[in-house]
């Protein structure tokens, strides 16, 4: 029988990719404002660029940030990359109190309010995540990427209803968003809707070639119905990202149950 991924363990292993992110959208933007022509919707295809600006700027310590805050104390970007390596080092209160101060010198910014969500979900309050992204919505009524990650938190605190509007919310304003589809796909898997759900999967990757996610999410489900589509899909994921741990043990994994044991040799030895 196939094992289940608990809630708490679907719930650590997306925090831990939601303060990632934000520490590479702060180093790589440098904390801009998100341009309200665009609602903000870089898109994942920027992936690789963002990771080469996490490699050059994260030579910075918070050692180093609390020098440069001294020196320039109203300095929002400053605080917001300071919060960011305190989240990575598991220091939440601190990271939370940081970004508070840089929304506190710059309320214009939603790159802001998005980690300050992102921050108190790992921190444990979600209550106050959602309450910062509405704020948020106050502020820029129209803005997509904020109604995505509120939408996002709604799905993983299970909340799939108010979660299902925001995304519906979305379409309205701008239906060519990739991330629109790979949640609403997400929610239906959770609500046992695998046919429908396997279509907004699919959207996403129309929408986005590059979607990571969406390419494993596909990978899982066809591998979960024996479907052989599970190898094409995990391949896909990797030529994104070559290095994904995931990726490549879970399609090791179901070459290994499916009677390819010298692929899934393959995958193993290269994991």
């Amino acid at each position: 029988m196939e094992r289940r991924e608990t809630r708490g363990e679907r719930r650590d292993v997306v925090m831990v990719v939601m303060v990632v992110v934000v520490v590479m959208v702060i180093l790589a933007g440098g904390c801009k404002s998100i341009n309200k022509s665009d609602n903000g919707n870089s898109g994942s295809s920027n992936q690789a660029e963002v990771i080469d600006s996490l490699v050059v700027d994260s030579v910075l310590t918070v050692e180093d940030l609390t020098t440069m805050i001294r020196e320039n104390p109203r300095n929002p970007a400053l605080y917001a990359q300071r919060a960011a390596l305190q989240a990575l080092a598991n220091r939440y209160e601190e990271a939370i109190n940081d970004i508070s101060l840089a929304i506190r010198l710059d309320s214009m910014n939603p790159v802001f309010f998005v980690s300050q969500a992102e921050y108190f979900m790992y921190g444990g309050q979600p209550n106050s995540a959602k309450k910062s992204l509405n704020d948020c919505l106050n502020i820029f009524k129209d803005n997509t990427e904020i109604m995505l990650k509120l939408a996002e938190i709604h799905f993983y605190l299970q909340e799939y209803t108010p979660a299902r509007i925001l995304l519906r919310d979305v379409n309205t304003i701008d239906d060519d968003i990739a991330q629109t589809y790979f949640l609403e796909g997400l929610i239906l898997l959770e609500n046992r809707d695998t046919t429908n759900a396997i279509r907004n999967l699919r959207y996403a990757i129309e929408k986005d070639p590059e979607f990571y996610a969406a390419y494993v999410s596909l990978g899982r489900v066809h591998g979960q119905q024996n479907d052989d589509l599970a190898i094409d899909y995990y391949r896909s994921a990797l030529d994104i990202m070559p290095d994904s741990y995931e990726a490549r043990y879970n399609l090791g994994l179901y070459l290994q149950d499916h009677n390819y044991p010298v692929e899934a040799e393959n995958e193993y030895h290269y994991i």
